[in-house]
């Protein structure tokens, strides 16, 4: 995030903001802010995946009852519906979370906008 604004700030739209007129804090919220962000956005969206795997081996290890401990039984017992529909649960979390990725990236770079002209 710090590479990306501190990149952001030396780009000639940001100096073309201070030539303008605009303050420091505004050339940072507005301009460098907003494409410095878009990295962050994509790797919270993209980590949803990683989180839920995860939680499958803290639950176990540590005997939490959760999702992920309810999909290990399942697998060990051969109790087949059980286990697809836990996995189907996290695969819809897995596109919830690429989903939000792009809804904020959408939100956050003016360029992705349906209708925008490149």
């Amino acid at each position: 995030m710090r590479s990306g604004l501190l990149t952001s700030l030396s780009q000639g739209y940001a100096t073309a903001a201070r030539a303008r007129g605009a303050s420091e804090s505004r050339v940072l919220l507005r301009h460098a802010l907003r494409n410095a962000i878009l990295p962050v956005i994509t790797l919270a969206g993209l980590s949803v995946p990683f989180l839920l795997s995860g939680s499958v081996m803290v639950e176990n290890v540590f005997s939490w009852p959760g999702m992920g401990s309810l999909s290990v039984e399942a697998v060990f017992a051969r109790d087949y519906p059980v286990a697809l529909g836990c996995q189907i649960l996290l695969a819809a979390a897995v596109v919830a979370g690429n989903l939000a990725a792009d809804v904020g990236l959408a939100l956050a770079d003016p360029r992705l906008r349906e209708g925008a002209r490149p």
